[in-house]
């Protein structure tokens, strides 16, 4: 396993503050913002204007003072600095530091930090590279003399792609090896991803590749994935490196181990014959742009541990979103409607027997919105998917599950259902069993990465696999 230049921990530290320099502490875990203390700083005092009736005087009150970047040093001489800052003075003399990120390493420049390569671990990477970083084990059959083991190293493990930016993307397996002077000896691959491109701020790295690829092994393998560890580096100083420490970073660095493996192991691969991990972000971050509610169920509601109603409330709405920015909002432009409306109201309150309350019932109730109803988005959407996935889910629900009866009295089109569920649970209305909200929440959510398997160009082939070895339940 990869050790890490900087270990969680608390160390004792100088700041530069205002261009003085104070001690203080700083808290550098993982999982939690990066937090401290710093001694025997004034802070602001509130003093009389001369010749007031005050002066003499002087009053403290508890302040904030907010910096982009807050510089200081470790006791084990890495340099650190502070992102998006702020010193918290409560009292004369004491004061708390937090930030949203820190940067820890040696000889940091005076200038706004800035790299052009960044190395990092993220959860679910072994899953999708597809590869077994060790191809060959050699163990002995019987304890002879000089008896041997031995492993042999799988280079196919090790895949690069470029992007469009000209930027490279690599996935290797790097060896941790671990001899204990003759009494043991052990070699663990534990999975990297390195990028090298154009020079950019530590933020950017984490929101265009970081994040992405993090959120990607989440959707692939429908479990939360974290943020392992990051290393910014300059070209030509690796001695430079730079460590990030951040909320949403863990500081765990991990091995690479079997994937699990009963159920569905991912839904999607990099490398020979499957996707290019440069491919794949580049359409992860066009889903991300041009169907944000989608993309939000995606990387938060589909593995997150929510109550199983917030589960469904949440595909429903996600698809809903999804029909709409491909299709709009109705069959016709919003204007054309409403003007047609006017003028069949008009027809009618000119027709025999039309009383006027008759009039403003029709005025208040008809629709002005002219949407689509979500039964006829969720057919359409069902209709969209790759013909192996339909044929799957219609296996399940032709003929009408009986397990769906009762929702709607002598109702036979489960997407009417779906909608039906999904009005009553957020308006109010008849509950479905927990059984049948299960079986409904099932198949949004299959119907959901179905389409998203196909905006990001993969083939289903797992997911259908996964179904029809009974790992992935339609209903």
């Amino acid at each position: 396993m990869k050790k890490l230049p900087i270990s969680s921990d608390e160390y004792q530290c100088t700041w530069v503050v205002d261009g003085a320099s104070v001690a203080g502490t700083l808290e550098l875990v993982g999982g939690k913002r990066p937090r401290g203390e710093v001694f025997d700083i004034p802070g602001e005092w509130w003093v009389p204007d001369e010749g007031s009736e005050e002066s003499g005087y002087r009053t403290f009150t508890p302040h904030t003072r907010k910096f982009p970047e807050l510089r200081g040093r470790l006791r084990t001489n890495h340099e650190v600095v502070l992102i998006d800052a702020q010193i918290s003075y409560l009292f004369p003399g004491e004061a708390h530091v937090w930030a949203e990120m820190a940067l820890c390493g040696l000889e940091l420049s005076d200038k706004p930090q800035s790299f052009d390569s960044v190395e990092f671990q993220v959860g679910g990477i072994t899953e999708l590279s597809g590869h077994r970083p060790l191809k060959e084990m050699r163990l002995p059959s019987t304890y002879a003399t000089d008896m041997e083991f031995g492993v042999k190293w799988n280079t196919e493990a090790d895949q690069t792609w470029c992007a469009d930016t000209d930027e490279e993307i690599s996935l290797q397996f790097a060896p941790y090896t671990k001899i204990d002077r003759g009494y043991s000896y052990s070699i663990s691959p534990y999975p990297v991803i390195t990028v090298k491109g154009a020079s950019r701020t530590a933020e950017h790295w984490l929101e265009e590749y970081i994040r992405p690829l993090a959120q990607i092994t989440q959707f692939a393998t429908t479990q939360p994935q974290p943020i392992s560890w990051v290393l910014l580096g300059t070209k030509g100083e690796p001695h430079k490196t730079v460590q990030v420490f951040a909320r949403e970073i863990s500081q765990e660095p991990y091995a690479a181990s079997s994937p699990y493996a009963g159920g569905l192991t991912t839904l999607l691969r990099v490398g020979p014959n499957h996707a290019s991990l440069a491919k794949l972000l580049k359409d992860w971050r066009s889903i991300q742009t041009d169907q944000d509610v989608f993309f939000e169920y995606l990387t938060i509601s589909l593995t997150d541990d929510r109550s199983l109603q917030s589960r469904f409330l949440a595909v429903i709405p996600a698809l809903e979103s999804y029909h709409s920015v491909k299709y709009g909002l109705g069959p016709i432009d919003s204007k054309a409607f409403n003007k047609h409306r006017r003028g069949v109201i008009k027809r009618i309150k000119e027709a025999e027997g039309v009383t006027v309350d008759d009039a403003e019932w029709l005025e208040k109730w008809v629709s002005t919105l002219g949407t689509y109803e979500l039964q006829e988005r969720l057919r359409r959407l069902f209709s969209d998917l790759p013909e192996e996935l339909q044929q799957r889910i219609t296996d399940k629900i032709e003929p009408f599950p009986e397990a769906l009866t009762g929702i709607i009295q002598n109702c036979q089109d489960v997407w009417r259902i779906m909608g039906k569920v999904r009005n009553n649970l957020a308006h109010g209305g008849k509950r479905p069993t927990v059984n049948q909200l299960i079986s409904l929440t099932r198949l949004a959510r299959t119907m959901a990465v179905g389409l998203a398997l196909q905006d990001l160009n993969l083939p289903e082939k797992a997911l259908i696999n996964s179904i029809d070895h009974g790992d992935w339940p339609i209903l």
